[in-house]
């Protein structure tokens, strides 16, 4: 069984073929055009890509024919598994260039997600103490690591590991707030469940300015994955309810849709060249495919 964080509804990759395209952005507002790659692991039902790094390692889990999730990394035509011992359905999301990885598995005792942090073939439980579930969702490579975690009222915070100790952060006047992606100059990523519902999209420095980044136009906006220029990869939703990729550099947004799927096109992580990392739900199934992307101008 797999759990998603939010959802609408390998052929092996080699990462090198996408490096030495053309420049990510454009100007203002604007669709790209974009050359996708599908990531399959063979055998695997459903594949899903939320991180990557500057090493071309790409991260993310599958599911396999008895419908068990395990985490992956792929890196050219090397796929990797890994699975917490302590529990079941591990999944990856975030990747540092060091290849340390953090994500959640499944806790066996009350099937509950628990954030860890994968490092030197060694996992380690990590998130605030105590609380309903945790979930481990980006790092940097000063080891910083960001989640969300759920209290015992079942209400959503993000949280921030900065080495030393936990520090918890909420978006005033919300239902939720979800901690996503930590980037080396501390630009954190997040997304909040507003008081209507629906998604909003913001990023912050100092876990007390919060700046909203929704997509111009979009019915919803999610924040994803920031990498070392400050560029932020997101998804966001029409007024049909489509999910659509996004890129933010420099207060401009380049939007790009899977060609196999658009209208269900999800954008979780970015590396510095510009590759970027997510999934899309192909039309008339109900499972994911991941993809790298490279948008071109």
């Amino acid at each position: 069984m797999k759990r998603h964080r939010f959802e609408l509804g390998w052929s092996f990759l080699i990462v090198a073929l996408l490096l030495g395209a053309l420049p990510l952005f454009a100007q203002g507002v604007q669709k790209a055009n974009v050359h996708f790659k599908d990531i399959t692991v063979p055998g695997a039902t459903e594949t899903d890509t939320y991180g990557l790094n500057d090493a071309n390692i790409i991260v993310g889990d599958y599911v396999d024919s008895a419908g068990v999730t395990h985490g992956m990394a792929i890196q050219g035509q090397t796929v990797t598994t890994y699975d917490d011992p302590n529990g079941t359905g591990t999944q990856g999301y975030g990747i540092n260039t060091q290849g340390d990885i953090v994500g959640w598995y499944t806790t066996t005792s009350t099937e509950e997600p628990q954030g860890f942090l994968y490092k030197s073939g060694v996992f380690t439980d990590v998130g605030p103490s105590g609380e309903l579930s945790t979930e481990a969702t980006g790092i940097n490579d000063a080891g910083d690591m960001v989640g969300v975690y759920t209290d015992s009222s079942g209400v959503e915070h993000g949280w921030l590991w900065n080495g030393t100790a936990y520090k918890t952060f909420d978006v005033s006047g919300v239902e939720a707030t979800i901690g996503w992606g930590i980037n080396n100059n501390n630009l954190i990523t997040l997304y909040v469940i507003n008081d209507s519902g629906l998604y909003d999209a913001y990023s912050t420095t100092d876990l007390t300015t919060f700046t909203n980044i929704d997509v111009p136009g979009a019915t919803q906006s999610v924040a994803h994955a920031a990498n070392n220029r400050g560029d932020i990869v997101m998804t966001w939703f029409d007024s049909s309810s489509e999910a659509h990729g996004a890129v933010l550099h420099s207060g401009n947004y380049t939007t790009f849709d899977d060609p196999n799927s658009p209208g269900d096109t999800r954008g979780d992580g970015i590396d510095t060249k510009g590759v970027v990392v997510g999934r899309y739900t192909p039309t008339g199934l109900t499972t994911n495919v991941g993809y790298a992307a490279r948008v071109r101008r």
